[in-house]
This record gives C-alpha cells, sequence and structure tokens, in this order.
C-alpha cells in the first residue's frame, strides 16, 4: 500500500517521532538500558506478515494524504490513527530485536465472516472482545452467555494455533488485525489485585499465592505484597499471559496489526472498528441490548493507585522493573505517547 504524504506531514511526524524518541532515550539511558541508541544498520528484518489487502484497505489509501498530525493520536477517526500508529512501531521495530520462542499462536482468535483477527492481552478488555467474538461465530446465543465467566468457552473459541501453517499464513496476511492496548503499569496492578491480592477461586492461583509467600519476610500474611509479586516477577518470568508484556503475546515486530485500541477510550474505539469491519450494530457496545454482555465497566485505575503501589517498590525494584519490561514501556510511549512519561517521571525521582 502506496502512502504519500504532504511535507508539512512530514514535518509534523518528524517532530512527533523527535520529541517521542528524547524521551524514550532519557528513561532508557536513567534506567541503564543502552540498548536502544543501536547501529542504524542493526535493522530488524522486514515483517513476513503484511497487512491486509482487502476491501477496507481503499479506506485507508483515500485517506493516504492525512497528515500524521499528533492529535491523530486519539482522533475518532481510526484510520487517521491506524497510519499514525503503524508509522510509528515501523520506527520502533527498527531498532527492537525480539526472540519470538514465547511467541503465544493461542493468543490470536479470528472470525472468518468479517475476516478480523484480534490478539487476546489479559486485562486489557480480553474479555470483552472474546465474548464478541463467541457471538459473532454463532457459538452461543446472547442468552446462553448472560451472566456466564466467558473463561469457561475460551476453548470454543477459532484460534490461529489451531489451523495449519498454510492457514495460519493466509489468515495473518488478508485479515483485519487488532489488539487492545493498555497502559502497562496500570495492566501489571490489576492483574496483581484480581491474581494475587485477594481470594481467587482459580486453583492455579491460589498455588501461585501460596509460591511467593514461601519467600514472604511477614510469614502471617495472607496474601503477598506488591513488593514480593515484582520480585516473583522478575525472577521467575511467569508464562501466565496476565503476567506477561504484550509486546510478547502479540509480536507487534512480526505481525503488522493494523489498530491498536487504547483501553482508555475502548468504548469509543471498538465502535469506531466494528463499523469499518461491516458488523452489525447489534454488536456495538453502545447497544443497550447487548451492553451488559458485551461491555461490562472497565477498571481505570486513577494515576494514585498505580503511583501508590509502585512506591511500596524499593527505588531499585523500581528500576529492575523498569529495565526488564523497558521494551513494553517503550511500546506504549510509541502509540501512546506521554502517559507512560507521566508515571516514570514521578517514580524514577
Amino acid at each position: 500500500m502506496v502512502i504519500h504524504v504532504h511535507t508539512g506531514a512530514r514535518n509534523t511526524m518528524w517532530r512527533v517521532s523527535l520529541k517521542s524518541t528524547v524521551r524514550i532515550v532519557t528513561l532508557l539511558c536513567i534506567i541503564g538500558v543502552v540498548s536502544l541508541l543501536r547501529s542504524s544498520t542493526n535493522v530488524q528484518e522486514e515483517s513476513i506478515l503484511p497487512v491486509a489487502e482487502d476491501d477496507w484497505t481503499s479506506k485507508f489509501q483515500t485517506e493516504a494524504d492525512k497528515s500524521y498530525e499528533y492529535e491523530k493520536v486519539f482522533s475518532k477517526n481510526i484510520i487517521h490513527r491506524s497510519k499514525w500508529q503503524q508509522a510509528r512501531v515501523k520506527e520502533y521495530c527498527s531498532y527492537n530485536q525480539y526472540e519470538t520462542g514465547r511467541f503465544r499462536w493461542k493468543q490470536l482468535l479470528y472470525e472468518n465472516k468479517h475476516k478480523v483477527i484480534f490478539c487476546s492481552v489479559p486485562k486489557a478488555g480480553c474479555t470483552t472482545m472474546k465474548t464478541m467474538f463467541a457471538l459473532l461465530q454463532g457459538l452461543f446465543t446472547l442468552n446462553q452467555l448472560q451472566g456466564e465467566n466467558m473463561v469457561k468457552h475460551d476453548n470454543h473459541l477459532s484460534g490461529v494455533y489451531s489451523l495449519f501453517n498454510s492457514y495460519q499464513l493466509h489468515r495473518l496476511k488478508n485479515y483485519f488485525k487488532y489488539t487492545v492496548v493498555r497502559n502497562p503499569l496500570e495492566r501489571i496492578v490489576s492483574a496483581y489485585r484480581e491474581k494475587v491480592a485477594r481470594t481467587v477461586s482459580s486453583r492455579n492461583y491460589q498455588i501461585l499465592q501460596k509460591k511467593i509467600l514461601q519467600h514472604s519476610r511477614n510469614k502471617n500474611s495472607q496474601f503477598p505484597s506488591f513488593s514480593e509479586f515484582i520480585d516473583y516477577l522478575l525472577h521467575s518470568k511467569p508464562s501466565d499471559p496476565h503476567f506477561m508484556p504484550t509486546t510478547e503475546l502479540c509480536d507487534p515486530c512480526r505481525i503488522k496489526y493494523d489498530f491498536y485500541v487504547n483501553f482508555k477510550t475502548m468504548n469509543q474505539d471498538v465502535h469506531c472498528l466494528l463499523s469499518l469491519l461491516n458488523i452489525p450494530q447489534e454488536y456495538y457496545f453502545n447497544n443497550i441490548t447487548y451492553a451488559s454482555v458485551l461491555m461490562p465497566k472497565s477498571t481505570h485505575y486513577n494515576s494514585s493507585v498505580i503511583i501508590n503501589h509502585f512506591y511500596q517498590l524499593s527505588y531499585d525494584q523500581r528500576m529492575k522493573f523498569f529495565k526488564e519490561w523497558s521494551k513494553e514501556l517503550e511500546f506504549y510511549e510509541t502509540i501512546y505517547p506521554g502517559d507512560i512519561w507521566t508515571y516514570i517521571t514521578k517514580l524514577i525521582q
């Protein structure tokens, strides 16, 4: 797909790129990560999975001359945002290398009728999206799903991992691909509060709590502290997707996603996305019939909650976490600049 950009747009894109890059380099230098400053010749191999070429691409092409203005980051027009995101992610991937061994094909769900693929990231609207996919695939009726835990139906959803290689590549090449991204600091706090810091019914998470508490200095603790949880995260590198970076789960440098939904504006973003994909209105999140199932109220923590959790860590712990998750933090900052930086500037003091 050829993209034509006006000279003014290039200048705007350059200013945004420069501003974001300065922030990122400053952050990584502070936490001791100098791998960002690589030679320009050390560029990642071009993705083998290009953006889908389908009817919807014509809509992108008609908008090709639109500028990459900074405000397009949160524009209601997802075509503008998509093109801005793809340019930014391409730049990000040019100096970030990834091992693909931990890449989870299981996180990719597909729906054939509307030719769409979704990468499921726990604690970033994945239950909502899985519910929509279950309805789109006709696996269940609304009444069957009403009030039930979507986790029970996970195995019924169509996953890319279950296909033969040729079918996998065909869908990855030709389907519209998207995922939901969330501030990594907020997401990890959310995972801790739901899976570690409270009574859980899942046997797996009960075992996890006990495993972390074995190394607790407070033997009378009922649940692990956030500090103990982060220690476990840094030393054990668990394979549970709730505690893994989006960049490892969805592999954005090998799979070119067409759109990154923002968890903060998920209602509006997905509404626009479904419209672009010609999905019937009864599946829209603002439809009153489906709202209670498709769009449960998301838990958005205010900044003080996130800051207070990370202040429970020692300075060294915070720096180790930032270093370990530097690529994830940088990725989110790349496509939704400013949010991560607001937290980091407070937490590195």
